[in-house]
C-alpha cells in the first residue's frame, strides 16, 4: 500500500477512536466539529481535526495515516515505530515537540493513525528565515548533547552501521551511473564511502531525528518544534545538522554550525566534527540520490555537484 492509497477513516471511526485516547466516554462524549487537510505536504497524509468535548470545550488535533508496513530502504521506520519514538523517548525529551496522544492501528485497512496536540499559529521554517533557522541548530545541538548520554533508552532506534551507509552509496551508483563516469571524484567517494563512513559509526552516537530538514521543523512564536519522527536513528549527530544546512549558502551554513556547536560541546566541539560533518552531508546527498524516487534533473545535477566539491574537500581524487 501506498500513502497515496489511503483514505482518511469515516468519522464514527475516528471519533471513537479519540474518545479512547482522550479519556472521553464512548457515546456522545466527543462530536467532531470539523475536519480540514494539512496545508503542509507529508509523506502520509494527514489533517487536522476539531472535536467538542462533553464539557463543552473544543480540542484541535493533528490525525497521520500511513501504511502500518513502510519503505526507505532502513532510514524510515513507519508510523507505528513513530509513535513509540514519541512514547518511549521524546516524552522525556528536554526540548519542545508536539505533545503525543496516541495511536491507532487498524488492521482493517492495514492502516496506523497517530495523534498529536496540534499546534495552533504555528509555521514551518522557511528558506531564507535565518533567525529561526539558528534556533533550530540550538535545539538541535541541546537535544544531541542530552541523548548522547541516554542512549540505553534507545535500544529499540534503528542504528545506523557501515553496511547501511554502503547500501546508499551503491544505490547513488546504480541511479546516477551515466553523470558518475563523468565525475571520477564523485566515483572515488561513492566506491570508499562504505569504508569513509567508518568514522560516522565510530563518532559519538547520539539519538538523530534522521531527517532533520526545514519542512519538518516548526516554530511557534520563539518556540522552535520537530515533527515526522519516523526516520528516527541512531549515529552521529552531524547527520541532522547536515540536513538542517542543506542548501542554505556559505554565510548561513557558519553561522548554524557555530549556534550547533556552542549548544552541544559549550565547552568546544572535538577537533574530528568538521571532518565528519563533511562526512555527514556526503551521506545527505547520496540518501537523496540513492532514494527510488529520484529529484528532478536539476536538483540531480546540483546534489552530484556538491558531491563532488566535498570529495574534493576530503582530498579524494
Amino acid at each position: 500500500m501506498k500513502p497515496a492509497d489511503i483514505q482518511p477513516p469515516e468519522d464514527k471511526a475516528l471519533a471513537a477512536t479519540l474518545a479512547r485516547l482522550l479519556g472521553v466516554a464512548p457515546h456522545g462524549g466527543l462530536v467532531l466539529v470539523h475536519r480540514e487537510p494539512n496545508v503542509y505536504r507529508s509523506s502520509s497524509p494527514s489533517e487536522i481535526v476539531t472535536a467538542r468535548m462533553s464539557d463543552g470545550s473544543k480540542r484541535r488535533v493533528f490525525c497521520k495515516y500511513a501504511p502500518q508496513r513502510t519503505t526507505g530502504h532502513g532510514h524510515r521506520g513507519g508510523i507505528g515505530y513513530e509513535a513509540a519514538v514519541y512514547r518511549e523517548l521524546l516524552a522525556r525529551s528536554p526540548c519542545p515537540v508536539p505533545a503525543f496522544l496516541g495511536s491507532h492501528e487498524d488492521r482493517a485497512s492495514g492502516t496506523t493513525w497517530l495523534f498529536l496536540e496540534h499546534l495552533q499559529g504555528s509555521d514551518k521554517l522557511k528558506h531564507g528565515d535565518v533567525p529561526n533557522l539558528v534556533t533550530a541548530a540550538r535545539w538541535l545541538g541541546t537535544f544531541h548533547a542530552f541523548w548522547e548520554k541516554r542512549l540505553d533508552a534507545a535500544h529499540f532506534a534503528i542504528a545506523y552501521d557501515r553496511p547501511y551507509y554502503r547500501a546508499w552509496a551503491q544505490r547513488t551508483a546504480f541511479h546516477a551511473r551515466k553523470e558518475v563516469v563523468r565525475m571520477p571524484r564523485v566515483g572515488t567517494l561513492i566506491n570508499r564511502f562504505g569504508e569513509l563512513a567508518g568514522e560516522l559509526v565510530a563518532s559519538s552516537r547520539t539519538l538523530i531525528h534522521g531527517e532533520f530538514t526545514g519542512s519538518n521543523v516548526i516554530y511557534r512564536g520563539e518556540d522552535v518544534y520537530v515533527v515526522d519522527w519516523e526516520s528516527t536513528a541512531t549515529g552521529a549527530g552531524e547527520i541532522d545538522l547536515a540536513a538542517l544546512s542543506d542548501g542554505w549558502g556559505n554565510q548561513t551554513d557558519a553561522a548554524v554550525k557555530t549556534a550547533y556547536r556552542r549548544s552541544r560541546w559549550p565547552g568546544g566541539a572535538p577537533r574530528a566534527f568538521g571532518r565528519r560533518l563533511l562526512l555527514a552531508r556526503a551521506y545527505w546527498q547520496l540518501r537523496w540520490m540513492g532514494d527510488d524516487a529520484q529529484p528532478p534533473q536539476e536538483e540531480r545535477s546540483w546534489r552530484l555537484g556538491v558531491l563532488d566539491r566535498l570529495a574534493a574537500r576530503l582530498e579524494l581524487s
